[in-house]
């Protein structure tokens, strides 16, 4: 089965939370199923969100493909830290901030040439290291300071509606492609089937 995402002028209603253990999956834009079978309810209320006390690493693979050269993948922040995975400028974009100053490390290739991709991103500490389709390993050490990165507990796929200001404009937009599989931590997020954004046929 595959589920696709339309959004409208690139805005993206919001669906509402889905648990994975200790994380929260959000689910963004309007769903449409590629069969007759029903996904479930699977919201689950905000209330039940998990504050995060603060994580020394973290690891998250996806493997997406998209034309559009901007728009969010992957965001989880709160109490000024973030981390987030983008486009922009048709390259992949980390940023993160973990309390004393944001960074930034970028891929070397553009990708968004329709085609699948692979990206895995590994922050230990302060050092974060992007690997896009098996290249060389690409690192940023964030400013000395904090080595945890302290969140609200939820993580975002596909765009997030409230941002705080002062970010790169492609964080802002929501992701326009599909997204066929992430793992957070180890585990495999239980997507239903890519999900798509005006899918690419």
């Amino acid at each position: 089965m595959a589920v696709c995402c339309q959004p409208k002028t690139r805005q993206f209603k919001f669906l509402g939370f889905v648990q994975i253990n200790d994380t929260y999956l959000a689910l963004l834009g309007t769903l449409i199923e590629a069969d007759e079978s029903s996904m479930g309810d699977r919201r689950v209320p905000t209330e039940n969100a998990p504050a995060n006390s603060g994580a020394p690493e973290n690891e998250v693979e996806i493997r997406f493909r998209s034309r559009e050269p901007r728009g969010l993948l992957l965001w989880t922040g709160g109490r000024g830290d973030h981390m987030a995975l983008a486009l922009d400028q048709g390259r992949l974009l980390v940023s993160y901030d973990l309390g004393a100053r944001r960074q930034e490390l970028w891929s070397e290739s553009r990708i968004d040439d329709g085609r699948w991709h692979t990206a895995r991103l590994q922050r230990q500490g302060r050092l974060a290291t992007l690997v896009v389709d098996g290249a060389k390993p690409l690192t940023s050490n964030a400013a000395p300071g904090a080595t945890q990165l302290n969140t609200d507990g939820l993580l975002w796929l596909g765009g997030c509606p409230k941002l705080p200001p002062g970010l790169p404009a492609a964080l802002y937009l929501g992701f326009v492609g599909c997204i066929h599989e992430a793992t957070v931590d180890g585990r495999e997020l239980a997507l239903a089937g890519p999900q798509c954004a005006d899918p690419i046929t």
